[in-house]
């Protein structure tokens, strides 16, 4: 089946920005921020920060199949322990109403249907029956570290009682304790058989055998049963299509209608903005405006604990987050996965699995050209005149990149330097969680490591100095998804928190004045401005636009007109100096000097020579 592309966004994107940052560098306050404004019109997952049985509202999932543990005594030990637990079901039913009861009961002909009515809901069928059963892991978090490194090598390996079980080794995240899996692991099992499903998060060992970090166990038997409707979750939205698509083998109305025959109501009624079932009315949201059948039919679902008499909380389309334990360690946390469980009859046709994939990480190229930059502090003083000056260059990097450096502008007296300079960054995007990811191989792991960064870029300005290190300025950090718009002046260029803010991803291309700050006892103080130019793009647009670092080509820069420096170089490089300025200026003079030269030095080596070849010759006659 064709997929609409609009159907690309994975449930990622609808996870709350809060729960997208899973590694430590993501967890920026303005991160957060950025995504919240970003994914602030999608429909989100409801996320439960503990497993779904232990959310209030749901009761354990104990409505339907309860667990009745039997004890006994094994060897010499003295406290009992579990030997068996039952599967099933009390309930008590009156033949009789009594008098104070007849009120109740006369309300109660306005909601149920007839005869049939009863004080007690019915109970669902768990007879034997073959369900598919989908289970989804996005990630887990804080896993134990299993390896000698710190890190773990995790994969997923699931369970289906004793019947099934599914390894995922060949899909395990390489040196990682925030793994992101982002995988659908479906099964057809029969129930009651495989009622128990066993998530185990394992670390992969080349030598050795395998460790288990953690595993949850989660009884999809009493799910299933449950008069909640744990087995597909509700979304918040009725759509047929894109990312919030609906995913439930029956409609909306489909559902509502078995719900009230199983509660022996009078079928719902449907308006124009309402749906009404006995005396209660389901207004839309509040909105009058005209809805259709199937999103008057959700909305109904998604109050349904507002019915009286027997209205209880449904189970909305969500993510749990699951505690880890290892059986040879209990009570001790091991990590947390998040992921939900969808059950579908074998019968039913099968709903479009959700696309759980990890976000697609782009190539991107950054370029900044820094043209020139004004009120440097000056730091270095003349020996002889104790004149203020400083040689200044610029320092430029994004994480995961090397540092690229300009040419040196030497002895500026007034703070002002010319550049036109380019600089090229290359780097792994992902969009969703507006993170750098940068791969990193080593002799030690055939995988390699992951590592993630935001999106920053940073400028450092410096003097530069021969005989001792170079002394740092200032400093620039740019954040490229909430930056400062840039002023048009360098008198405008200021570090108040007023600027209006862009995003570098959207606007593509800006240019603008920037400050360089210095921090000295927790006070900021502006020690330079720049002039900069900066672009960013694919790496598809970079390539069919390509540029030179520096200078250089494709599309160079022009060279600025700086001030004379010969004489600093004569005293900084001299025979770099001589060989530029004299030799190559003067090239036909200087060869002609050096060949007269050679020629007189024969000379007068043959006349210092000659007295004492004669003074031999005569002495050997």
């Amino acid at each position: 089946m064709q997929k609409n592309k609009h159907n690309i966004i994975s449930a990622f994107s609808k996870i709350p920005c809060k729960f997208l940052p899973f590694c430590t560098c993501c967890r920026d306050q303005s991160n957060k921020i950025y995504l919240a404004k970003r994914y602030s019109k999608i429909k989100p997952l409801t996320i439960y920060d503990k497993e779904l049985e232990f959310i209030p509202e749901f009761g354990k999932f104990e409505d339907n199949i309860r667990k009745f543990k039997f004890y006994g005594l094994k060897g010499d030990h003295k406290k009992p322990k579990t030997i068996a637990i039952l599967k099933g079901n009390i309930h008590l039913y009156r033949n009789s109403v009594s008098n104070d009861e007849q009120s109740v009961s006369r309300s109660k002909e306005f909601y149920f249907s007839g005869k049939e009515s009863q004080f007690w809901p019915r109970l669902k069928l768990n007879a034997k029956c073959n369900i598919i059963v989908r289970v989804y892991i996005l990630r887990a978090h804080n896993l134990h570290p299993k390896d000698i490194n710190g890190l773990s090598d995790p994969y997923i390996k699931i369970l289906f009682g004793e019947c099934y079980n599914i390894s995922d080794q060949k899909n395990r995240i390489p040196k990682s304790l925030n793994p992101l899996f982002g995988r659908c692991y479906e099964k057809e099992v029969s129930l009651p058989e495989c009622s128990i499903l066993k998530i185990k998060v394992m670390d992969y060992d080349r030598f050795k055998k395998d460790e288990l970090i953690g595993e949850t166990i989660i009884d999809i038997e009493a799910r299933y049963f449950s008069k909640h409707r744990a087995h597909c979750g509700l979304p918040k939205q009725y759509n047929k299509d894109g990312y919030n698509r609906w995913r439930d083998c029956e409609s909306p109305s489909q559902i509502l209608h078995k719900l009230c025959l199983f509660h022996t109501l009078k079928p719902p009624i449907y308006t124009e903005n309402s749906v009404i079932i006995g005396t209660k009315i389901f207004n839309n949201g509040g909105k009058n405006i005209k809805a259709d059948r199937q999103s008057l039919a959700l909305n109904v679902l998604n109050h349904w604990q507002d019915m009286p008499v027997i209205g209880y909380h449904l189970v909305p389309e969500h993510v749990e987050t699951r505690t880890l334990f290892n059986p040879k360690i209990p009570n001790i946390h091991q990590g947390t996965l998040e992921m939900w469980v969808d059950m579908f009859s074998k019968n039913d046709n099968l709903p479009e699995i959700v696309d759980v994939k990890p976000p697609i990480v782009e190539n991107y190229e950054l370029r900044v050209i820094i043209w020139s930059v004004t009120d440097v502090k000056l730091i270095d003083d003349d020996y002889f005149t104790g004149e203020k000056h400083s040689d200044i260059y610029i320092k430029g990097w994004l994480p995961s990149t090397e540092k690229q450096s300009t040419d040196i502008h030497y002895r500026s007296l007034n703070g002002e330097g010319l550049f036109n300079w380019r600089f090229k960054f290359l780097f792994l995007y992902n969009k969703i969680e507006n993170i750098i990811v940068q791969k990193i191989k080593n002799i030690f792991s055939i995988d390699g490591e992951e590592q993630k960064f935001l999106p920053r870029l940073h400028l450092q300005i410096w003097d530069n100095d021969h005989l001792s290190p170079d002394s740092y300025i200032g400093f620039l950090t740019l954040d490229l998804w909430n930056m400062p718009r840039g002023t048009k002046s360098s008198w405008r260029c200021t570090t108040s928190e007023k600027v209006p803010r862009i995003n570098l991803f959207k606007v593509k291309k800006t240019r603008g004045w920037w400050p360089f700050i210095s921090t000295e006892n927790n006070i900021n103080s502006i020690v330079g401005k720049v002039d900069a130019e900066i672009q960013i793009m694919t790496k598809l647009e970079a390539d069919k636009s390509p540029v030179g670092f520096g200078r250089d080509k494709p599309q160079p820069l022009s060279v600025p007109k700086r001030p004379s420096i010969k004489y600093l170089k004569s005293i900084m490089e001299p025979f770099k100096f001589m060989i530029s300025n004299v030799f190559v200026a003067n090239k036909t003079k200087c060869i002609y000097i050096v060949i007269i030269f050679s020629i007189l030095l024969f000379f007068m080596l043959f006349i210092y020579s000659i007295p004492g070849y004669l003074v031999k010759k005569l002495m050997n006659t």
